[in-house]
């Protein structure tokens, strides 16, 4: 008795360790174009991107790094306006730039938001990056 108890908890607990599909966020999304916006941040400045989702899945997507100016963030982000500039803080803000480039790539390999990872030195973006995807996505359901 005891051994079938054991046996039918142990095939209880494989069961609900089991692996599920995580691509049910994308399923179900209508195909086209969506364009999505993060909250403005602590500096004025917010993320944009537009995602492209074909078969219900997501086959495109950019994201604009925009200043409180509405311009993007360039060669330039970290420069001091007037004076000089600190090289230190202008190399953490370029690595930010560029690290940052690499969250619409992973979000089409990994086909869904909950399941891109932050890269150090552009958490911040992450954060409005991931705001402005679940903005556009509202769209695609």
């Amino acid at each position: 008795m005891k051994k079938t108890l054991l046996l039918i908890a142990a095939a209880l607990l494989l069961t609900a360790c089991g692996n599920k599909d995580n691509n049910a966020s994308t399923d179900g999304y209508k195909d086209g174009t969506y364009h999505g916006e993060s909250q403005i941040d602590e500096w004025g400045g917010k993320v944009t991107t537009d995602i492209t989702v074909k078969d219900g899945k997501i086959v495109e997507a950019s994201l604009k790094n925009l200043l409180a100016d509405g311009s993007e963030k360039d060669e330039n982000y970290g420069k001091a306006k007037e004076g000089a500039t600190n090289p230190g803080l202008y190399k953490i803000a370029q690595a930010a730039v560029k690290n940052s480039q690499e969250y619409p790539k992973l979000l089409i390999e990994k086909g869904k938001i909950e399941d891109v990872e932050a890269i150090s030195g552009a958490t911040t973006t992450f954060k409005s990056f991931t705001e402005a995807v679940n903005d556009a996505l509202k769209d695609a359901k």
